[in-house]
């Protein structure tokens, strides 16, 4: 069979979301340097692999489900330890999500608004740069994206099998990012409703539960059941028990003012966020030695919390450029739409999207802990919204009908806005000129006569198309141009200042060798407070670390007693110290008062390095 235009336009996209993706992939080296040191590590051992623990030595667990990194270890099993082979995974969930996209919407829309939600979704900033890291969550939208196509074709067929499905895909999602994947739950299982009876849809419903909760609990289930000896501790928990880490540190921590509005007060053993940072245009990052590296983010990274976080110079950059355009097309569509029961093609595919966006926009307005990688889970309902909507006024305006005027309002709409956001960037207000020329160029495709042969339909898409999509365009290459955030991956003409230093490696080469040189037997190379210190250590040396706090250096895994004996017994002999520990940490006062300082290790700047023989 000969491939028609549409193939080859949706084998285009793809290319495109691909090479968007693996551009200049290995110069962020390992990517999140956490994330890395826990597949170096699960591929130690069997016992390592099941519990996903972020040292050889099964002393602590990392603060995600293992699913993602199993993935990750597959592949740099095959492909050999690097820093690509990481990163792999992800970049090609995000490109073939471009793929599942335009099945979705094609079926119901066609291909032309299919191929329209490809190209944006595989265009969008934060889906771009975050597939371009070692972070699951371009996994896990890869993943509730299937769930989502199961869910719709359970939807209109009524039948249990891709129900069922469905669930199972949202449950293994969870096993990638736990509490995250049920952000699309309410959209695949409440708005959806097949063509039953009440009693039968509610059987159904209870089945596919069964199945999810089945898939999602197993694995914590059997973590908890296990010894704590026989496992490792349970990163950024302070029961040791991962059922606390789905519900606190990956839930309620994660919601903020949304539990907060029904009384629930988090408490947690992991550190709150740094206060917000002073407002600016193009905040940047402290540099990485000058601060403890906190993990958390925070107001500095997101924006306050509040409905319009979204167009906030931190996030709005990411995927907020056609946020507008898609709730208009949202509205639009429900309008024209016959909601009749049972639910039609278009009906559902409204209910899919609608009860995907509007709680992913609560959420992210309101959260607490969350970051901007996260808003890779507003790109679909957003590209596919916005392509819906751009194809059905196209159309409108081509036949001349009563609506015919939405399309160029949606577009002259967002031309406005990115206009707006870009005065948040002053690395990028070089963009202003082009924007404006094809602003222009917009306006006389909607005014000169649409017979006119020096201006053909074609050419007019095009340009319109440009009008959207250039700022999003040049923003999703920033992380390729520049060098990415491998810690809080996010797509931003500020990588131009630091892109690719955060969490480098490179610096902590020279301790490493020494470490590595001294180290005689003891069950560890050295120990640190948080896993940001040990991780790199722990990737260059192919040791274990002691990570005695966790993560963020808080989990109440050992006191100050338990690490001295271990000390005493010779498991562990050197002690990395933070410069600035001494004013909050009964363990940095303990190394500095029992331990001989180490002068010549060379460090990085902001730590000192102690020997504790």
């Amino acid at each position: 069979m000969r491939p028609t235009r549409t193939h080859i336009l949706l084998a285009g996209i793809f290319l495109l979301a691909v090479f968007l993706r693996l551009l200049c992939i290995g110069q962020d080296d390992f990517g999140n340097l956490y994330y890395a040191a826990t597949v170096q590590s699960i591929l130690t051992s069997g016992h390592n692999f099941f519990f996903a623990s972020f040292d050889p030595a099964g002393f602590v667990s990392v603060d995600k489900p293992p699913l993602g990194f199993w993935i990750q270890a597959l592949s740099v099993s095959i492909f050999g330890f690097r820093g690509w082979a990481l990163i792999l995974p992800q970049a090609l969930a995000g490109a073939l999500s471009t793929l599942v996209l335009y099945k979705i919407v094609q079926r119901t829309f066609g291909a032309r608004a299919g191929l329209l939600a490809a190209l944006i979704l595989a265009v969008t900033p934060v889906s771009v740069a975050t597939d371009r890291n070692n972070t699951p969550d371009g996994l896990l939208v890869f993943i509730v994206l299937a769930a989502a196509w199961a869910a719709l074709k359970a939807a209109e067929s009524g039948k249990l099998r891709w129900l069922l499905a469905s669930a199972a895909l949202v449950g293994i999602g969870f096993n990638v990012k736990m509490l995250q994947a049920y952000l699309v739950v309410p959209a695949l299982f409440f708005f959806l409703p097949p063509p039953h009876a009440l009693l039968k849809r509610l059987a159904h419903l209870s089945l596919a539960m069964l199945v999810m909760f089945s898939l999602s609990f197993a694995w914590p289930l059997i973590v908890d059941s296990t010894p704590e000896e026989q496992r490792p501790y349970v990163g950024s928990t302070s029961t040791n028990r991962e059922m606390e880490l789905v519900a606190v540190h990956n839930g309620v921590r994660r919601l903020g003012q949304i539990v907060a509005l029904f009384g629930i007060r988090e408490k947690d053993s992991t550190p709150a966020p740094p206060p917000p940072a002073p407002a600016q245009t193009a905040p940047l990052p402290p540099a990485a030695d000058s601060v403890k590296p906190w993990p958390d983010g925070g107001p500095s990274e997101v924006g306050e919390a509040g409905l319009l976080r979204l167009f906030s110079p931190q996030m709005a950059g990411q995927v907020s450029w056609l946020l507008p355009l898609s709730l208009l097309a949202l509205v639009g569509g429900m309008a024209r739409t016959s909601w009749k029961l049972p639910l039609g093609r278009e009906a559902l595919f409204d209910s899919l999207w609608a009860g995907w966006l509007i709680p992913a926009i609560l959420f992210f307005s309101y959260g607490g802990l969350i970051h901007r990688y996260y808003l890779a889970m507003l790109a679909p309902p957003i590209a596919a919204l916005s392509a819906v909507g751009l194809s059905a006024w196209s159309d409108d305006f081509l036949a001349r009908k009563r609506t015919a005027w939405l399309l160029p309002l949606a577009v002259f709409l967002t031309f406005a806005l990115t206009v707006f956001l870009l005065g948040y960037y002053r690395e990028a207000g070089w963009l202003l000129i082009p924007l404006g020329i094809l602003g222009l160029l917009s306006l006389l495709s909607f005014l000169l006569p649409l017979s006119n042969p020096r201006f053909p339909l074609t050419a007019r898409a095009a340009i319109v198309l440009l009008t959207l999509l250039l700022v999003p365009f040049y923003w999703s290459l920033t992380p390729a141009l520049f060098g990415g955030d491998v810690i809080l991956p996010h797509a931003n003409p500020d990588l131009v200042h630091w892109g690719g230093q955060r969490d480098a490696i490179s610096k902590y080469e020279t301790v490493a060798s020494f470490l590595k040189k001294q180290h005689n037997g003891e069950t560890f190379l050295a120990g640190a407070e948080n896993a940001v210190i040990s991780a790199p250590l722990q990737l260059l040396t192919k040791q274990p670390m002691l990570a005695f706090g966790g993560f963020t250096g808080l989990d109440p895994i050992l006191s100050v007693e338990e690490l001295a004996r271990l000390a005493a017994g010779g498991q562990v002999r050197f002690f990395l110290v933070e410069n600035h520990a001494t004013n909050d940490s009964d363990y940095a006062v303990w190394v500095i008062e029992n331990c001989d300082l180490v002068p010549d290790a060379s460090p990085p700047e902001n730590l000192t390095l102690y020997d504790c023989r």
